[in-house]
């Protein structure tokens, strides 16, 4: 027999893949939004695991970087020599690192050098030669100092004459019209009819012709009458008139109705007051005369320059529209303010004999300015000071550090001639200070957290006798 292998009927199975087929697809269909919803809940968290790591980054400060991206623990924390400041607002000063309130900007870090050690700056010969600094020392050297002034020609004031009128009248005619005649004295400048001059001419012609009589007869009366004749005399003398016509007058016995108004000196007219045919009264002023052989030269000084300016003091003069220059002393100087310019008038006379200086005129003036105290004393260019209202200062080149640099010192200040300033306390001959670019040097000193010059100064311990025994020999890089 033969054993056969039933043949598999494949029908029997065809139901099975496709039952789990659907089975799969049903699983699937259910995990995807499971999957999903995970997916979502953990980007959810992540997200809020990346703003708060971005947020908690912000409110930490960042402390700043070194030149090779690392971060130092003593520059973020400080020390105890060092401090973070504001470089846009120095007075912003806290021993942690951390922004500026007032700007926002990152702190930076200086070195304190505690509260004994003297503010310095040191740069670079880069960075000096870029801000064009310059050095010099402080030397005694002669000083003069020469103020520059205005002024004019005036008439002097001791060689004006007033021609006035000794009595009332009417000015009937004027024998000179024009300002600036010569006059001579003597010379008749008017001519005046005066009813009071003609009663008291016919008074003395009466008087004396009575005491002719009177002694003629050897009269009682004629002492008394000789004494009215005096009387008359005096009067008529009061009047104006001058000796040789009352003696005309008694010698003719006729009486004058016109006067003759006469200069008592020579002079120039620099003024006329009456026209012909006014009517005058006893002191009215007629003419002006004016002696011009001397003449006044008034400069004007304003009151901050006063304390330079002193009787006996010469000016070298020039007068606007002639080129020679003239020289005179200061003779007198007011001893008020004008209230409304702020000057002082000081006068220098000159002679003027030849007419050439015309009052009115404007004048330029030099005073040379005498140094009372020392001639030499010691100084240094106003360039090097920085003025702040009572305090003064200037950097001071001191090559005895290490390394060299610059520091400020507070000094006390004399005058100022030209362009140097004289130095009473505060520095030494020989020593170098800065004369170009300081305020370079008080900006980087304010970032450093120093007493700038807006700043009260700091006080310097037992270096002003050091550097007066070994100052510096001088900064010669400059």
């Amino acid at each position: 027999m033969t054993n056969e292998v039933p043949p598999v009927d494949h029908c029997t199975n065809t139901e099975s893949p496709t039952t789990n087929t659907s089975a799969s697809g049903h699983k699937n269909a259910t995990a995807l939004p499971r999957l999903l919803s995970a997916s979502m809940t953990a980007l959810f968290v992540g997200g809020l695991l990346l703003l708060a790591f971005i947020f908690g980054q912000a409110s930490v400060p960042k402390p700043p970087e070194s030149p090779h991206g690392e971060h130092h623990a003593d520059e973020i924390h400080g020390g105890e020599d060092t401090m973070f400041i504001c470089p846009m607002h120095p007075q912003i000063r806290q021993p942690d690192f951390g922004t500026c309130p007032i700007c926002h900007m990152d702190l930076v870090p200086v070195a304190s050098g505690g509260q004994d050690q003297e503010p310095v700056v040191r740069l670079t010969h880069a960075q000096e030669i870029e801000i064009g600094l310059r050095t010099e020392a402080v030397q005694r050297v002669p000083l003069t100092h020469e103020l520059h002034v205005f002024g004019r020609i005036e008439v002097a004031e001791d060689q004006e004459a007033a021609v006035t009128a000794w009595t009332s009248g009417r000015l009937d005619k004027l024998a000179v019209r024009h300002i600036g005649s010569r006059i001579e004295s003597g010379q008749r400048l008017a001519t005046l009819y005066s009813p009071e001059v003609l009663a008291a001419q016919q008074n003395l012609i009466q008087a004396q012709q009575a005491w002719r009589r009177a002694s003629a007869t050897a009269s009682p009366s004629a002492v008394s009458l000789e004494t009215a004749v005096e009387a008359g005399v005096t009067r008529l003398e009061r009047l104006g008139l001058s000796p040789a016509f009352i003696r005309r007058l008694r010698a003719e016995e006729r009486v004058r109705d016109h006067v003759e108004i006469r200069a008592a000196v020579s002079g120039t007219v620099v003024e006329r007051h009456r026209d012909e045919g006014d009517w005058v009264q006893t002191g009215d002023r007629i003419f002006t005369l004016a002696g011009l052989d001397t003449v006044w030269i008034q400069l004007e000084i304003f009151e901050r320059d006063l304390a330079y300016v002193k009787v006996g003091q010469w000016a070298r003069i020039k007068i606007l529209g002639h080129e020679q220059e003239l020289s005179g002393q200061i003779t007198f100087i007011d001893p008020t303010i004008d209230m409304e310019r702020r000057i002082v008038r000081a006068r220098v006379e000159l002679d003027n004999h030849s007419g050439t200086l015309r009052p009115g005129a404007s004048v330029d003036a030099h005073l040379v300015i005498p140094i009372d105290e020392d001639p030499t004393p010691l100084s240094v260019p106003a360039s090097a000071i920085l003025w702040t209202g009572p305090r003064s200062l200037l950097f001071l080149y001191d090559g005895m550090l290490s390394p060299p640099g610059y520091i400020p010192i507070e000094v006390k200040l004399g005058p100022r001639y030209g362009d140097r300033v004289v130095v009473r306390e505060g520095v030494f001959e020989t020593e170098q200070v800065v004369v170009h670019g300081t305020f370079r040097l008080d900006s980087s000193l304010q970032i450093l957290g120093g007493p700038s010059m807006m700043r009260q100064a700091a006080e310097r311990q037992g270096t002003t006798s050091d550097r007066a025994h070994s100052t510096s020999g001088g900064h010669h890089a400059h």
